[in-house]
């Protein structure tokens, strides 16, 4: 885990970066994919995780697929909001990808759970 800091109007926030990638045998014969986890803690909206999949398939464009968890349920209209900027930012990128919503009382930490291996440090 690398923490990065965040200027905001509130004054200076840390997000916890996580990221690995795949290379094992359910990845054979593919390029790499990366995973990575995004956590940051909102005065809104509590603490949030982004938990995204890159994947490059040869002779395809990449595919991202992201997760948003949240302790309770975002509104329906700030879902809509962030799939249409979700959307518009993978057209104009030229990525394929999905965005999903999870609501949950308490989130896995990346890298912790048994058998998995755990996610490194991201260099930003």
């Amino acid at each position: 885990m690398i923490p990065v800091p965040v200027w905001h109007p509130d004054g200076l926030a840390m997000l916890r970066v996580y990221s690995r990638t795949r290379k094992d045998d359910k990845n054979k014969g593919r390029r790499p994919e990366r995973r990575f986890v995004i956590e940051c803690d909102l005065s809104a909206l509590g603490t949030v995780q982004i938990d995204g999949l890159m994947q490059a398939p040869e002779g395809s464009a990449p595919h991202l697929d992201l997760v948003v968890r949240s302790h309770a349920e975002l509104p329906a209209d700030m879902r809509s909001d962030l799939q249409a900027l979700y959307l518009a930012a993978c057209e104009e990128s030229r990525i394929s990808g999905k965005l999903a919503f999870f609501a949950a009382p308490q989130f896995s930490t990346p890298g912790h759970a048994a058998g998995k291996p755990a996610m490194t440090t991201m260099v930003v």
